[in-house]
């Protein structure tokens, strides 16, 4: 069976996801397709595990590390009111987190974004302001990790 995690991670290694934002310690890192909740990103893990169990303590350490920048760098760039973290696998058996931020004019603001109707949530970017929103959010987790540790294309 066919992980679309590892198809992303394989897209971003032949440099053909337009999402792609970052390469981290233990993540890549992409704006998520669906851009309803501007700066909606997504830390897929480079290998395929399918549990944060199965990490060792200190690759679960890097990860989180990973997601906070990621975090820190969305706040940053987008100013929601608040983000909402979520690492949940029953759909897709691969680590991923999610990083969504939430905004004033969020219609459901004390719930999870997957109660709102999928066409809702999933609204795509339009592709002249998608190269925008990567640069924003590549440029403020540059400012928070080494050049050593992101790698970009």
């Amino acid at each position: 069976m066919t992980c679309l995690a590892c198809d992303r991670v394989q897209q971003i290694r032949e440099q053909r996801n337009v999402f792609f934002v970052a390469e981290l310690e233990e993540s890549y890192v992409v704006l998520a397709d669906g851009q309803r909740y501007v700066g909606y990103t997504i830390l897929i893990l480079k290998d395929h595990v399918e549990h944060l169990h199965e990490l060792s303590q200190e690759r679960r350490l890097s990860l989180f590390k990973d997601v906070t920048d990621a975090a820190d760098s969305v706040v940053a760039a987008f100013h929601p009111l608040r983000l909402n973290y979520e690492c949940l696998g029953n759909s897709l058996a691969h680590i991923h987190w999610h990083v969504i931020p939430r905004y004033e004019w969020d219609p459901e603001p004390t719930r999870p974004i997957w109660v709102r109707p999928e066409e809702e949530r999933k609204v795509g970017v339009d592709p002249e302001v998608l190269p925008e929103l990567v640069s924003k959010l590549k440029g403020e987790l540059e400012k928070r990790i080494t050049r050593e540790t992101i790698l970009s294309r």
